[in-house]
């Protein structure tokens, strides 16, 4: 099962798909997908190299340890986990992530809904949602959670790297 995260991203997605994970027995392929560069996949941040650097000065490297970080803290506040590992890609999100459902025969796919604001509107407009391709361009099961927006509670955050959660809490 894969589901594709990013952070920022409402913690939702991360957490309904672990649960349909261990409810459906399988591992959770958590996959970011770094859409402006050019990198290699990998399956083990300790055993690569670093291959991009980003426009802030941070490296793949950088981005594997927060993105860790984030998802071990939030599976952490649920049991049971589901076993996972974390799949750094690039490229197009939508073409990136029905390849990687499959080269390892995911049975689901999940994504985020669309956001909302004027700025993913554009976005949405000039390129469409990750979503909608998914659901039109390949043939396993999609499952997308919508975005609460608004209708985020204290319990409903993002995902994010545990430091940055205490700063944004105090």
């Amino acid at each position: 099962m894969i589901v594709g995260v990013h952070l920022g991203q409402p913690i939702d997605v991360l957490l309904h798909s672990a649960r349909v994970a261990v409810e459906l027995g399988r591992e959770l392929v958590c996959a970011y997908v770094a859409a402006d560069v050019v990198a290699t996949g990998w399956d083990r941040p300790e055993h690569f190299e670093v291959t991009a650097d980003f426009d802030d000065g941070s490296s793949e490297k950088d981005l594997a340890s927060d993105l860790i970080d984030a998802i071990r803290a939030a599976l952490d506040a649920i049991q049971p986990r589901p076993q996972w590992r974390v799949r750094v890609l690039s490229g197009d999100v939508a073409d990136e992530l029905a390849e990687l459902a499959h080269a390892t025969e995911a049975r689901l796919i999940v994504v985020g809904g669309r956001r909302r604001g004027f700025d993913r509107m554009l976005e949405h407009f000039t390129s469409g949602s990750v979503s909608t391709r998914l659901a039109h361009d390949q043939l396993r099961p999609l499952l997308v959670i919508p975005d609460p927006g608004h209708h985020r509670g204290p319990d409903r955050g993002l995902l994010e790297t545990p430091a940055l959660e205490a700063e944004s809490a105090g």
